[in-house]
């Protein structure tokens, strides 16, 4: 895909997003070629990228919560910082992807490819992993909390003392591996740094005002609404 074509579709993105009158288009990237492509804090909030290919992508720290990613290439994209909550990723191929911190709080990762991931710090909470293979994943300090890991292949994925898991008691005898801190900064990947942690924090701030904004005005517009008909019944 052209680079105009990709920053048009992503300006008619925002606009639908943020526009009272709902006004520009939503991003129909269904099947698109984005390999490659830089997308580093791109706003693509419950955007279509069904089947899209990027691989090799940048897209550290953008916007993904709620999109439908199902069936997208992923593989050794950079999703560092990424905002996921809620996204469908079914069936997507996240071979070698790096997620660093990123969130997938309530993500639909069911039956893909993880292997070889590098999820460090990562946010699982309450994420469907049914049928996935994490095999050689990297979970250290990740949260998975409430998360389903209903027929994952855990074989060789790593954690340490910071990661958080629940349910499941058995989950580290599934053929996860133990590692010290030193061996997994040293061997796996490079530690988050405090930087990268505050610019997290400061992405879902700002999704979170997003939200209050709207539900404002979708409160102001009920609030008219109300008050029309009001008016329309005291003058009958």
């Amino acid at each position: 895909m052209k680079k105009e074509e990709l920053n048009k579709i992503l300006s008619n993105h925002n606009l639908w997003i943020s526009s009272e009158k709902r006004e520009g288009v939503r991003a129909d990237l269904t099947n698109a070629n984005l390999k490659g492509a830089n997308l580093e804090g791109a706003y693509l909030i419950r955007a279509n990228l069904r089947g899209a290919s990027l691989i090799d992508a940048n897209l550290i720290g953008a916007y993904f919560s709620g999109a439908n990613l199902r069936g997208a290439d992923l593989r050794s994209a950079n999703l560092r910082g990424a905002n996921l909550m809620g996204a469908d990723l079914s069936e997507s191929n996240l071979f070698s992807a790096t997620l660093i911190g990123a969130n997938l709080r309530c993500a639909n990762i069911s039956v893909s490819d993880l292997r070889e991931a590098n999820l460090y710090s990562a946010n699982l909470s309450k994420a469907n992993l049914t049928g996935s293979d994490l095999g050689g994943a990297n979970l250290g300090g990740a949260t998975l909390i409430g998360t389903n890991l209903c027929g994952a292949c855990l074989t060789n994925s790593k954690y340490n003392k910071d990661t958080i898991f629940s349910g499941d008691a058995n989950l580290k005898e599934r053929g996860m591996v133990l590692l010290e801190e030193e061996q997994l900064n040293d061997k796996i990947c490079t530690v988050s740094t405090v930087d990268d942690l505050i610019k997290n924090v400061s992405e879902e701030l700002e999704e979170l005002l997003e939200r209050k904004t709207i539900l404002e005005d979708t409160i102001k517009e009920i609030q008219k609404y109300i008050k029309r008909d009001n008016t329309y019944i005291s003058k009958k």
